[in-house]
């Protein structure tokens, strides 16, 4: 498996409907300033707060 070789900034919403996302995953942009090397593996990073 290779490494990631670009960074992408999402924006995602968390409200769900009868167990289905409410809405879509949206690209913000890619992220040219940021190294892949960087970025937490997913579920390693900081927690977001609630709110």
């Amino acid at each position: 498996m290779s490494s990631p070789s670009w960074v992408a900034e999402i924006d995602v919403d968390t409200a769900q409907d009868r167990g289905v996302w409410r809405h879509p995953v949206r690209v913000v942009r890619l992220r040219d300033d940021m190294p892949p090397g960087d970025v937490a593996k997913f579920g390693q990073g900081a927690v977001p707060a609630a709110g």
